[in-house]
């Protein structure tokens, strides 16, 4: 059971990731397009693998039961996965470590996961509900009701106001969250927006000849970045002054090799 990776402008088979014994479910791009997560299922493991290289970089191993679901975080550095244990997991990626467990529904299972824009919480389904998730401290912020079947398919807006759900009962639905929104000061920087930044840098970074790998410096214009900063809005950091970020955004560019 492998995983493929396609060249689309070329329209020619890349890689063939094998390892797998079993059929793989569910399969999501890392944010800076260096990683691709597998689930999978009968052997229940989330696996890493290595674009440019087509290596398995490490195996999450934790689920009694199918990967149904895999999702990275806005920043790249997390994993959350659902199964049909009925739980969700959310992982670290540099460690393969798991920092939550959290019990969707006893009787069904977790069919669909996606992260918030900025991070911070995820939605599932699995059952007829969709249930919000606090990721600092596992904990089921809210159940949303109103599908008549099992959830398949979830996901949020990119502004994080909205959660739109499909269902097996034929049906789409729209959920407006009622989030309270922290009120930040003007500031030029703040530590917790560098991942998104190095994910900008190795976006605008050219492609090696073999299409995979990035190398040189990275090239942006000025409409590249302002829409950096409106994801930054969207990741809840649009408080950030725009001189600050650029000029963190053009100190990061020198420092990489």
């Amino acid at each position: 059971m492998n995983i493929r990776l396609w060249n689309l402008q070329m329209k020619t088979l890349v890689w063939t990731f094998k390892g797998h014994k079993n059929p793989v479910w569910s399969i999501a791009f890392s944010p800076d397009g260096r990683y691709a997560a597998a689930g999978v299922w009968v052997e229940n493991i989330v696996t890493l693998w290595d674009i440019a290289t087509g290596r398995l970089v490490r195996e999450f191993v934790g689920h009694n039961n199918w990967v149904n679901s895999v999702a990275f975080s806005p920043d790249g550095h997390y994993i959350i996965s659902g199964s049909s244990d009925h739980t969700l997991r959310l992982w670290r990626v540099e460690t393969g470590e798991c920092l939550q467990l959290m019990q969707h529904d006893g009787n069904h299972s977790v069919r669909s996961v996606a992260f918030s824009p900025n991070g911070r919480y995820a939605v599932s389904g699995g059952d007829e509900t969709l249930r919000l998730w606090d990721l600092q401290t596992g904990s089921c912020l809210d159940i949303l009701k109103g599908h008549s079947d099992d959830v398949y398919s979830v996901a949020f807006s990119p502004d994080g106001r909205y959660v739109i759900s499909g269902s097996k009962d034929e049906t789409l639905a729209l959920w407006a969250l009622d989030w309270e929104l922290e009120d930040y000061h003007p500031a030029d920087w703040d530590e917790g927006a560098r991942p998104y930044l190095d994910i900008f840098l190795t976006l605008h970074t050219p492609y090696a000849p073999d299409g995979l790998r990035r190398v040189g410096k990275p090239q942006w214009t000025e409409e590249d970045f302002q829409k950096l900063l409106q994801e930054l809005g969207y990741r809840g950091y649009g408080w950030l002054r725009p001189e600050g970020v650029r000029r963190e955004l053009e100190k990061m560019a020198k420092e990489r090799k």
